[in-house]
């Protein structure tokens, strides 16, 4: 199946809060105090953020571009299975309904925008909203039932994200452990050493880590053409390497697999939230998975 890199890169903004901030001193009014101990805690050397391998069903994006909606739709779930030890599958077809600076015949969107949307109109159930497609096939469906999603999404909006230091693991580290799931873009490359198709993934084994194609323009043997950047969401981490959640479906080990620490990243971002009414959340989710 041919597989569709959807993000684009981040155009820079000065704007952006950055994470080291955080770290640094800066608390944001919505970080609670034990989220701050565990963000300048000692670490896990082993740590997965619960919620994943048994209570949820991987996405499977087929050829859609939608691999960032899917990494936004995790970090949802797993700041609510934190939060409210309750399991939602959220929806990723919301989010990309929300994507903005993109041209309506194009696919695929950018990782700041994910968390934008999430801070600005939350997110839906699966439940609500399920199913993959083109922009356009998206955006049609969210408005011809956008008065019932919206006041459901706006439920779960979150309060502010950060940008992270790509290149600092110990920054990307602080931030799963403490704040939520971090959404990352990698370059894929054709050509150029292992790739990451399901057949690749099971040779290796269910849970080994994905390398890095060592890619160079004076080695014709490891000269790869960049097919693109795309999205998974970084829920913890092993000796070996970040433990990353996929939307392909029963890729890796239940849709999961190691990336190699030296695998190179792009971008890295995270979202903060709290749940000041935790027992009407709990009573809400459980509605949504009820259908009702």
């Amino acid at each position: 199946m041919k597989r569709f890199k959807g993000i684009l890169p981040s155009p820079e903004d000065p704007r952006d809060y950055q994470l080291r901030e955080v770290i640094n001193g800066d608390r944001p009014v919505c970080l609670t105090q034990q989220a701050g101990e565990r963000l300048l805690g000692e670490l896990p050397k082993h740590y997965r953020i619960p919620g994943f391998e048994k209570d949820i069903n991987h996405f499977d994006q087929g050829e859609s571009g939608m691999c960032g909606a899917c990494a936004g739709a995790y970090t949802r779930h797993a700041r609510e299975k934190k939060q409210t030890l309750f399991s939602n599958k959220f929806s990723p077809a919301y989010i990309y309904a929300h994507r903005t600076g993109i041209e309506d015949d194009r696919e695929g969107m950018f990782i700041r925008d994910i968390f934008n949307i999430l801070k600005n109109y939350g997110c839906c159930s699966w439940k609500n909203f399920p199913g993959f497609g083109t922009y356009k096939q998206i955006r049609k469906t969210y408005k011809k039932y956008a008065a019932k999603l919206d006041p459901i999404a706006a439920k779960y909006k979150i309060d502010s994200y950060y940008s992270i230091d790509e290149k600092n693991a110990d920054e990307i580290k602080r931030a799963v452990y403490a704040l939520n799931a971090v959404i990352i873009s990698v370059p894929c490359y054709e050509n150029c050493g292992p790739d990451w198709t399901e057949e690749e993934v099971k040779k290796n084994g269910k849970w080994v880590p994905m390398p890095w194609p060592q890619v160079s323009e004076y080695d014709p043997e490891h000269c790869g053409e960049l097919r693109g950047y795309h999205a998974m969401t970084i829920t913890g981490w092993t000796s070996k390497g970040w433990v990353v959640e996929n939307s392909w479906g029963d890729w890796g080990k239940h849709g999961a697999a190691v990336l190699s620490y030296d695998y190179p990243i792009l971008e890295a971002w995270t979202g903060i939230d709290t749940t000041k009414t935790k027992a009407s959340l709990i009573q809400l989710n459980r509605k949504i998975t009820k259908g009702e």
